[in-house]
């Protein structure tokens, strides 16, 4: 080859683009591992140019030159050599880095950095200057034929002498270290896919060089080779696009990536002696196998991080065959015919693979049963960065300060913030987050103790009327019956005191779950006073207070909801008389443009700080001083002021702290709740009837009068389990003149069933062994079409859940706890005498 100036020039201008390809590795290999191991991966990169161009230098160079066919080393005499032959060695050098740098990105995330270095030197100075020695001994002695070359073996560019080498070294070291930690469980990405498509177009650019400079001469083969290395990777780059879409159903980038790559691998061996439609079939093939190959070492959990053993050896394996199949064997000078070229090949590929599998799998095998060449688990997942070389990037520093977060429990300290970077306005927002959550935490426990008093509080509140029932009930089995009408109205008024306090915790519960809906009727005002004037006037009496209600004459009937303005005044009222220990309290109700209900006491009075939040769930008007005196949950006037916003009136306290309180309800009369405003539709109409308590039944047929009814053949049939319950229950019915069986539990319901027939069943809903709606469903399957069992539920939870339960279950009304008379009485009028009447 004639060594004209021209022709070394290009040498190097070539050798200078194939050097430049290492940028293209570096961002490859770096974007396509975590961001935990990037700068360790590029540092490889760098580690490895270093020391194996250092060792091929000193050794490699000395084995590639010597003169055997086979093996030998010489000592180079740079200053006897011609620039050609400079140029030459110059060339050869960076095929040998590039070869080292393959191995790098395969075995990334999880090798040594210590280990690495010897692979380096291992594979610079030994490892590669053997194939390519075989196969390119001539290039700077024609005299001198390599033991590949001598027997036909043809590899222009180095798809085996170099890229198969970089492989097969890497699968070798690959069976020794394992895959990365949990690899096999979950994808691992790349963690910059932008900087490895960078570093693709940088490799592709670097491939001119590859191949153009193989030539060793500028002549008028170089544009083909150019031509056909870039027709090699847009060809494998669609290959493996189509593969993607086939198998994925959309195109993985990743595929796109080893595509191109692996379509230049292959037509590294040909380049020079096919035409560029050869080219782009070799390469679309080459792609194929790349991403086969990728799938089946997934399949053989053999963990390649970057996929250089498909791309590389496997590719390269591919290209090395193809040119048996395909090259022009007049431009080669090859004057075998395709078998025994092939068989050539073949040969030389198995050679290659031998040299370069085998010593680096026991040398690094028995390195590794002394000293350990793969990372820590703990270093693992750490990251290499870290671990190797204590280098911190903003996000691992970030992830580490949220980690401390995690462990220590505590998010009161906020995390460093750097203001011009993407990882400080994550910390930002971070740290706003821990400002609202630590907010929240404090709204969190002062409601905890808000309800931890509310416990407390509520269990007072229920023991000591309970306590009062217990002591006047012990009193009254020990005593004579003096003084025993008096004795009963004490134990119902604590028992009632108790029913009061269940049914406003049960309407708050309803308020706060949203189950609270009303009902709007017309409502006389003038009933509801005549109620509470009757409840009321007792109870100051016994603490010697006056109490009186005044109204004007003109009242008119309002359209509202009953049971929510009575419960609103109620609650006004109980307070009033709570509070008040000396003078009077009362009730001002006084018509305007609206409704207007004053309750003034002469009480305690509110002091400033405590009305701001008196409305609140859990607030009470007493200091601390009197909370012993006033005990109290704190819930009655946060229900009454829902229960106001619900009828769309206004409750306020107008506060006078020396003269007592004066409590303010202001709500809307005449036909102001009756309109067809969507909102007020909306708030008063949930699609739900109203929630009855214990305040009555839905049953509404007139009562009977027991007087009016005598001994009769009527049988009713009353299931319950409490043995009060049950005389209360027997009681009433037979007071009606009816008789009366008892069944304690749902079985003995359907014995009795099976016994005798029954005009009437009273089912208590929860029973043992067989509940009221288990038994009711059990009843309407066994009835036959011309019978129907009337059954009325009893029931202490009355709510429009409760009932569409009892209706499923195929009960026909139910009675709320406790049992009134009037409700028997009219329960036994509508299901019993009318339908008599009617038969």
């Amino acid at each position: 080859m004639e060594a004209q100036p021209l022709n070394t020039m290009w040498i190097l201008i070539c050798a200078c683009l194939v050097f430049f390809m290492q940028a293209g590795f570096c961002c490859l290999e770096s974007g396509l591992v975590r961001s935990k191991n990037s700068i360790n991966v590029a540092a490889k990169n760098l580690i490895d140019l270093c020391f194996s161009s250092l060792f091929f230098i000193l050794i490699g160079l000395g084995i590639f030159a010597s003169s055997g066919s086979a093996i030998g080393f010489t000592i180079i005499d740079y200053a006897s050599l011609s620039s050609h032959q400079i140029a030459v060695l110059f060339f050869q050098l960076v095929f040998c880095t590039t070869a080292v740098t393959i191995i790098s990105g395969a075995v990334a995330e999880r090798l040594k950095l210590n280990a690495f270095i010897l692979v380096a030197i291992i594979t610079a100075a030994f490892i590669y200057p053997l194939p390519a020695k075989w196969a390119w001994n001539s290039i700077l002695n024609p005299e001198n034929l390599g033991f590949l070359e001598s027997i036909g073996f043809k590899d222009f560019a180095g798809s085996t002498v170099v890229h198969s080498v970089g492989g097969w070294v890497a699968l070798a070291l690959l069976l020794i270290i394992g895959p990365r930690y949990k690899r096999f469980e979950k994808d691992i990405e790349g963690h910059n896919l932008p900087l490895v498509s960078l570093g693709v177009i940088i490799l592709c650019f670097g491939w001119f060089g590859f191949n153009g400079g193989s030539t060793l001469a500028f002549n008028d083969k170089v544009p083909a080779i150019l031509l056909n290395t870039l027709a090699g990777a847009i060809a494998g780059g669609v290959a493996s696009v189509i593969c993607s879409m086939i198998k994925y159903k959309k195109i993985r980038i990743v595929y796109l990536f080893n595509g191109i790559l692996a379509g230049l691998v292959s037509i590294t061996a040909s380049c020079n002696a096919i035409s560029v439609y050869t080219a782009m079939l070799i390469a679309a093939i080459g792609s194929v196998i790349a991403f086969i190959g990728s799938h089946l070492l997934i399949k053989h959990r053999i963990d390649d991080a970057v996929d250089a053993i498909p791309i590389h050896c496997f590719a390269g394996v591919w290209g090395t065959l193809a040119l048996a199949l395909f090259a022009d064997y007049q431009t080669l000078g090859i004057e075998n015919n395709m078998f025994k070229q092939f068989g050539i090949q073949l040969f030389g590929v198995i050679a290659v693979a031998a040299i370069s599998f085998l010593p680096t799998l026991c040398i690094f095998y028995f390195i590794n049963k002394k000293f350990p060449i793969r990372a820590s688990l703990k270093d693992e997942i750490t990251g290499l960065n870290v671990a190797e070389h204590d280098a911190h990037t903003e996000l691992r520093d970030l992830l580490i300060e949220l980690e401390e977060h995690r462990l220590l429990g505590t998010f009161d300290k906020h995390i460093y913030v750097d203001p011009h970077t993407e990882v400080g306005h994550i910390a930002a927002q971070y740290n706003k987050i821990l400002d609202k959550f630590n907010e929240m935490k404090q709204q969190f426990d002062m409601s905890v103790q808000s309800k931890n008093y509310f416990m407390e509080s509520m269990s007072h509140e229920l023991r000591t009327p309970l306590d009062e029932i217990i002591s006047k009930a012990k009193y009254l089995m020990e005593s004579d019956t003096e003084n025993t009408t008096e004795n009963i109205e004490q134990l119902l008024e604590s028992a009632n005191d108790i029913s009061d306090k269940i049914n406003c915790l049960h309407s708050l519960s309803q308020l706060s779950n949203q189950e609270f809906s009303i009902n709007i009727e017309e409502v006389d005002i003038k009933d509801i006073i005549k109620k509470l004037k009757k409840k009321y006037q007792p109870l100051a009496a016994q603490k010697r207070l006056k109490f009186n209600i005044i109204s004007d004459s003109n009242i008119p009937m309002i359209q509202t909801d009953a049971y929510v303005l009575y419960s609103i005044l109620d609650n006004l009222l109980s307070n009033a008389l709570k509070y008040t220990e000396f003078g009077s309290f009362s009730m001002h109700v006084l018509v305007d443009q609206e409704l207007e209900f004053k309750v003034i006491d002469t009480g305690i009075g509110i002091d400033d700080e405590k009305a701001e939040h008196l409305l609140d769930c859990f607030t009470q008007a007493h200091g601390t001083a009197d909370k012993n005196k006033y005990q109290g949950v704190g819930f009655g006037l946060n229900v009454a002021s829902q229960f106001a916003e619900m009828i769309q009136g206004d409750l306020y306290l107008d506060n006078q702290v020396e003269t007592g309180s004066v409590f303010t309800l202001l709500i809307p009369y005449g036909n102001s709740l009756d309109n067809d405003d969507p909102d007020e539709i909306k708030m008063l109409n949930k699609e739900k009837v109203k929630s009855t308590s214990t305040q009555g039944t839905l049953i509404e047929t007139e009562a009977l009068d027991p007087e009016s009814i005598i001994e009769s053949d009527y049988h009713i049939l009353i299931a319950e389990d409490n043995k009060i319950g049950q005389k209360v229950a027997k009681s009433m019915v037979e007071k009606m003149g009816m008789n009366v069986d008892i069944a304690e539990n749902g079985e003995v319901v359907l014995e009795k069933l099976r016994a005798k027939d029954y005009d009437l069943i009273f089912m208590d809903c929860l029973m043992p062994k067989l509940d009221g709606f288990q038994t009711s469903s059990q009843i309407r399957r066994n009835e036959d079409k011309n019978t129907h069992i009337p059954i009325i539920a009893l029931t202490a939870n009355t709510s429009d859940e409760d009932r569409d339960k009892c209706t499923k279950s195929g009960m026909d009304d139910f009675i709320g706890k406790p049992l009134k008379k009037e409700d028997v009485s009219k329960a036994l009028n509508k299901w019993v005498l009318a339908d008599r009447e009617d038969t």
